[in-house]
């Protein structure tokens, strides 16, 4: 599995690199080498494809490969995993391709003003709620259900956009008329 998994890796970031490469030389071709550089599009590819380089280098210099199970300690590490993250905003240059997702876009652009006083009422109106439920919760259960403000306010903003996902349950009775408000709403 590992090894499919690196394979395919491999294949990915060799297209990706070439791609990079291929629109660096048409760049310069056409006199704009410098202001390829420029472009936020081009160093997400960059910061995308070098994780696989750095693990290759790693594993060869510690001799292993990277399709074997012991180079498996620097896949771990959190700058290479936010790194290999990155490889998902690639995801967005596809995207820009199908006029289903510009009319998205330009939808949200021309309600923008609508949105924010709607957005920032949600979030105020779960701050508020996730300290009612932190202080109610931590003053009257032995064990709290919410282990500090963010996750409360995380617990806030999922009960009142959705009906919740159920990973967190408040353990105290005063708290359920909490989430109960939370839940219809303030206003």
């Amino acid at each position: 599995m590992l090894r499919a998994r690196v394979t395919l890796e491999l294949v990915f970031t060799g297209l990706f690199t070439l791609e990079i490469v291929l629109r660096f030389i048409a760049a310069n071709r056409i006199g704009n080498g410098r202001s390829f550089w420029k472009g936020y599009i081009v160093w997400i590819d960059v910061v995308s494809v070098i994780p696989f380089y750095i693990l290759t280098v790693w594993c060869a210099t510690n001799g292993s490969s990277p399709w074997g199970n012991e180079c498996g300690d620097i896949r771990s590490r959190g700058v290479l995993r936010v790194l290999q993250a990155v490889k998902m905003l690639r995801v967005f240059k596809l995207v820009r391709h199908f006029s289903g997702t510009r009319l998205l876009v330009r939808a949200i652009q021309r309600s923008y003003a609508a949105l924010l006083p709607s957005l920032l009422f949600l979030f105020a109106s779960a701050l508020v709620f996730a300290a009612l439920l932190f202080s109610t919760d931590n003053w009257l259960a032995e064990t709290s259900a919410f282990e500090d403000l963010p996750s409360a306010a995380y617990y806030c903003l999922v009960t009142m956009s959705s009906v919740g996902y159920g990973d967190i349950v408040p353990e105290v009775r005063p708290t359920f008329l909490v989430v109960c408000w939370c839940s219809v709403g303030p206003g």
